[in-house]
């Protein structure tokens, strides 16, 4: 379905409960849950609630779904704006909006996702028939990388809300991490069974299949994209398809789906979701040895978007710290965002760390993201690095070995299979030359594939044959 927010006037769609003195602007806040009940393009729901908020500029509920819809789509910045929007207007509203619109400006608006899952664990005591804070506390445990609290949370929603599909969707999300990968498929399965098979569904399936190496279901779910896309997987998951042929070496391929899905977010109007984009491929092309493709991606990112943590980050790797070291000016007062202050800021002061040679500072650097370091791999590789440069390659065995032991957590990550060169290396370094070579063997079976001119793929092939002498 793709019907304009107008087309949708004709339909009997029932008015939703929310707090505005417009008929008609209740009517296009009606139309606009209606679309995404049934799973309509984003810009024909966001059309929707800007048509809401034309209609009555003090509808805070319909600025609320603005940010829910900007956020969903990868637009942090503007996102957050609606939040505030929504907030400074809620003084007259009933006071279960004031609670939904408080809980997600604490969590998407201020980012601070300690206060958001606190936000809605009040809203789910006061309101518990309403699915609405379940739904999001799972999935800012799932941003925290906290997978047992997630599981938790998500296992008590499906048993309270067993018709809700996002509730399940997020569950399978929470298994996947922690590789219950049959388990992540049934919710998934349960997720289409009560709700839409939708791109998201068709993303686990796709990713279970890469972290458990099924050819045939890998082959299966890339079919489905490559027969059901439609241009909308752009609003959520950029940059997946380019990830996974990443992992696998095959870099010619991966360079061309990131620019298939850059061109995507360029031509829907998605300038974050497209300069992320850029920054994962300047990930992949940095860790795969080819620095200069790395810059030249970066040099694309509009200004606007160059005050990342990983922008930041990929440029100190590069060589060039003044990104990292504007970041951290920029961020040097107290902040309520959890992942700034716990994980972003630690890990460029990590980074700036190790390229000024001083892996015992980025090791204590980190000590600060150690709550929320599963939540991917960026935490545990650099940490890995840190205390092999540190001269301590037992403790950095440690940190490869979290993250080949929990490829759920990312399956489409360049990070996870150069983890078993960090253990290869590591292994070396402690003189166990079988178990080094062992690590090399698994990278080259994992990349049995992969193009075979890559600078990385070449040092490897050296590092394995001297060990061979």
């Amino acid at each position: 379905m793709n019907e304009s927010a107008e087309s949708v006037q004709s339909y009997e769609v029932p008015l939703r409960v929310a707090t505005t003195p417009s008929l008609e602007a209740l009517r296009a806040y009606s139309i606009g849950k209606y679309l995404q009940s049934q799973g309509s393009s984003r810009s024909d729901i966001i059309a929707a609630y800007q048509r809401a908020v034309e209609l009555d500029p003090q509808f805070a509920m319909a600025y609320r779904e603005l940010a829910v819809e900007n956020v969903n789509s990868g637009q942090n910045t503007v996102g957050a704006e609606y939040y505030k929007k929504a907030l400074d207007l809620s003084d007259h509203i009933s006071a279960y909006e004031q609670l939904v619109i408080r809980a997600g400006y604490y969590a998407y608006g201020q980012h601070d996702l300690i206060a958001g899952i606190k936000a809605n664990q009040v809203l789910a005591s006061a309101y518990p028939q309403d699915v609405v804070a379940t739904v999001n506390i799972t999935d800012e445990y799932l941003k925290l990388g906290q997978y047992g609290p997630a599981i938790a949370t998500g296992e008590r929603g499906v048993k309270q809300f067993p018709t809700n599909a996002l509730m399940y969707e997020n569950l399978a999300e929470a298994y996947k991490g922690v590789n219950r990968f049959e388990d992540c498929k049934r919710a998934t399965l349960m997720a289409a069974r009560v709700g839409r098979g939708d791109t998201g569904l068709h993303l686990n399936l796709f990713e279970i299949a890469l972290a458990e190496d099924d050819e045939d279901s890998l082959t299966r779910e890339t079919k489905w994209f490559e027969t059901h896309e439609d241009g909308t997987s752009v609003w959520y998951f950029p940059s997946f398809r380019g990830g996974a042929a990443a992992v696998q070496g095959r870099y010619r391929q991966a360079r061309d789906l990131f620019q298939a899905a850059y061109q995507n977010a360029e031509r829907v109007k998605l300038p974050e979701t497209a300069d992320k984009i850029l920054t994962d491929e300047a990930l992949v092309e940095l860790k795969l040895g080819l620095p200069e493709a790395s810059r030249m991606a970066l040099d694309r990112i509009h200004p606007a978007d160059s005050g990342t943590a990983d922008y930041a980050q990929l440029r100190a790797e590069l060589g060039d710290p003044s990104a990292a070291q504007a970041f951290l000016a920029a961020h040097s007062s107290p902040s309520p965002d959890t992942l700034l202050t716990y994980v972003d800021l630690p890990r460029i002061r990590a980074v700036l760390a190790l390229e000024h040679g001083k892996p015992l500072d980025a090791i204590s650097a980190l000590e600060l993201a150690r709550p929320y370091e599963m939540r991917d791999y960026n935490i545990l590789s650099l940490r890995g690095q840190a205390f092999l440069r540190a001269g301590q390659p037992g403790r950095a065995i440690d940190e490869y070995k979290k993250i080949l032991g929990n490829r759920g957590i990312d399956p489409t990550s360049v990070l996870y299979p150069l983890a078993y060169l960090g253990m290869a290396r590591s292994y070396a370094v402690l003189g166990n030359m079988s178990a080094s070579r062992g690590q090399y063997e698994a990278f080259l079976t994992a990349w049995k594939n992969a193009d075979r001119d890559l600078p990385v793929l070449k040092d490897v092939n050296t590092e394995l044959g001297k060990l061979r002498i």
